[in-house]
């Protein structure tokens, strides 16, 4: 009977020894294809909307020919050696990117007011001037890790408006020539964190001035997207 008691007691110890290497072994696989599983991450929502302000550095390339004006006199003078060139501004857009490749944007520029004295002659010839406008942009985004870099086609206004000139004593307000134009650009962005990034973008803006061949407008500053 001892013999009997003995050789159960063993049998009974190997299946629970097997039955226990077993469930660590099952275990283990399970644990490793719990591993293995790949990690979803959450992709960005379609429609993300923001809003940005940015510094605007503008500078003007003048035809050499232009005729206005002044008083009751029509005066023919040369714009690119008479008119100031280099502005500084500011610009307020909002925009939305769908998805990661495509968005649009919707805007206002503005630069301050600047002014250039020369004489010819007898005669002194000063030019105060301004440029200011709407802007509409289809942009188009390469993301590579927290970048974007940027592709510009658009369209917008823009005015001379409240520029004025001057010949001797006598002073009118420069023809504005508003007209939408065709502009093009490139350009970066940097993405902080999911809502706040910096951008620099430059412009080639065509005119249709009676003074301004064209225009290259550079703009940088923050952007703020909701999402």
């Amino acid at each position: 009977m001892f013999k009997r008691l003995l050789i159960s007691t063993i049998i009974s110890g190997v299946i629970i020894t097997s039955g226990s290497a077993f469930a660590a072994h099952h275990k283990r696989v399970v644990s490793y294809k719990d591993e293995m599983q790949p990690i979803v991450q959450m992709s960005a929502p379609m429609f993300q909307p923001y809003v940005g302000l940015n510094y605007v550095y503008l500078n003007s390339n003048y035809k050499s020919s232009a005729t206005d004006t002044v008083g009751s006199t029509t005066t023919t003078f040369n714009p690119s050696r008479t008119a100031p060139n280099n502005f500084s501004g500011g610009s307020m857009d909002a925009g939305f990117k769908w998805g990661q490749y495509i968005g649009m944007e919707f805007g206002y520029f503005q630069t301050g007011s600047q002014s250039k004295t020369t004489k010819t002659g007898s005669v002194t010839t000063a030019i105060s001037e301004l440029h200011k406008g709407l802007y509409t942009d289809f942009m188009g985004y390469l993301p590579i890790q927290q970048f974007d870099l940027i592709g510009v086609v658009g369209a917008a206004t823009n005015s001379l408006g409240n520029s004025t000139i001057t010949f001797g004593t006598t002073t009118a307000t420069i023809r504005t020539d508003d007209a939408v134009v065709p502009r093009l650009g490139l350009g970066a962005d940097y993405h902080f964190n999911k809502n706040i990034g910096a951008r620099v973008i430059g412009r080639y803006s065509f005119t249709q001035s009676s003074y301004v061949n064209h225009n290259f407008i550079l703009d940088a500053g923050l952007f703020y997207t909701f999402c």
